[in-house]
């Protein structure tokens, strides 16, 4: 919701003090937050994956990809 970015926008902007593993997923047909946005992100944070997939915003084309690549980050593999 809208209200949560204008409570958002009330606060100083800081830096993470800790190198915390990060996995991103990113459609590069996304018409509501363009993916430079998080290759943006990738330049600025070390411990960032970050995987652009040819979808939407909504990334429903691959779901079961998303699955398999979030269990890998998670050591969650049987």
């Amino acid at each position: 919701k809208f209200s949560f970015y204008e409570d958002a926008i009330q606060y100083e902007n800081f830096q993470l003090n800790r190198d915390l593993p990060v996995l991103i997923f990113h459609g590069i047909n996304d018409e509501t937050v363009p993916f430079n946005v998080s290759v943006n992100y990738l330049k600025i944070h070390s411990s960032v994956k970050l995987i652009l997939l040819n979808s939407d915003h909504s990334l429903a084309s691959e779901l079961k990809f998303l699955g398999e690549m979030t269990r890998n980050f998670l050591n969650l593999n049987d």
